[in-house]
């Protein structure tokens, strides 16, 4: 395998208004216009994608809560316009067009079930890659201990149905869907349980996965998943405190609270690599 580092660039589409770059209509770009070694690829999120939310096993997310216990109510944070730019959205048009916005990842793209769907999609668009995130509470429902047959069935079907189509997979083990088990047992990030419960997790990817899966991200963004979720409190857990925090949390400490999860978020991250480095990393010597 290669080094846990060694991630290629992708090229992730996104909704935009057409306009002109260098002569060129904005919706002509592809494949063609990038040199041969690009990785020419896209990426979702598992709880943006997948839906299937109480299906085959999986438990609850703390995006599931947050996005429920929200549901209807426009007041959760200061404005829509925020969301949108913060790029929250799970249906970024239905949201911010249509004021609605009680939208879940219940169903989402239905990922779960339409998965060849989509990759044969890839492959008509001329994808090299697909990044993809792995929902923990899918493959591990109590958080830790028990693996879920169903999830790990998935996620292998997933993973060889895009080599067969000649796409390669990259996959982030966590995308802010921490199973809400352990936001209820510790605080989820808050303590340094994560850790832990965070490498034994990460280890089941690589065992799972790796002799597929050359090109892995620990954590994405943990920037916003510190900011939005325990600054602003927009994102999930929904944490914060005045005069800091965006929206009107119930529990939260905006001044000392992000600094907690950050570390945690390092030590985790660097836990996850290590184990891969000792475990896992084949070292080629030329």
């Amino acid at each position: 395998m290669r080094p846990l580092g060694a991630v290629a660039l992708l090229l992730v589409a996104a909704a935009a208004a057409p306009r002109a770059v260098s002569g060129q209509h904005y919706g002509s770009i592809s494949r063609d216009d990038f040199p041969v070694d690009f990785s020419f690829g896209a990426s979702t999120s598992a709880y943006q994608w997948e839906g299937a939310a109480a299906e085959d096993g999986r438990t609850p997310s703390v995006w599931d809560t947050f996005a429920h216990a929200h549901a209807g109510s426009g007041s959760w944070w200061k404005s829509k316009e925020m969301d949108c730019a913060y790029g929250l959205c799970l249906d970024a048009y239905k949201f911010c067009n249509t004021g609605d916005d009680s939208v879940n990842g219940d169903v989402a793209a239905d990922g779960y079930h339409k998965y060849k769907e989509d990759i044969k999609l890839m492959k008509e668009t001329g994808l090299d890659a697909y990044r993809f995130s792995i929902s923990w509470s899918r493959l591990i429902p109590n958080g830790r201990g028990e693996i879920n047959p169903k999830g790990v069935e998935y996620y292998n079907n997933l993973i060889n149905e895009l080599l067969d189509h000649g796409i390669q997979p990259h996959t982030t083990i966590f995308q802010y869907d921490l199973p809400q088990i352990l936001e209820d047992e510790y605080g989820g990030w808050l303590s340094p349980q994560i850790i832990d419960d965070f490498t034994a997790y990460a280890d089941v990817c690589f065992r799972e996965f790796g002799d597929r899966v050359t090109n892995w991200t620990t954590l994405n963004e943990p920037n916003a998943l510190v900011s939005l979720g325990y600054d602003a409190g927009i994102g999930p857990p929904g944490r914060c405190s005045k005069p800091f925090g965006f929206a009107n949390c119930s529990s939260g400490d905006s001044v000392n609270e992000p600094y907690i999860v950050a570390h945690n978020c390092l030590l985790a991250h660097s836990s996850a690599v290590s184990l891969y480095r000792r475990k896992y990393q084949v070292i080629s010597f030329r």
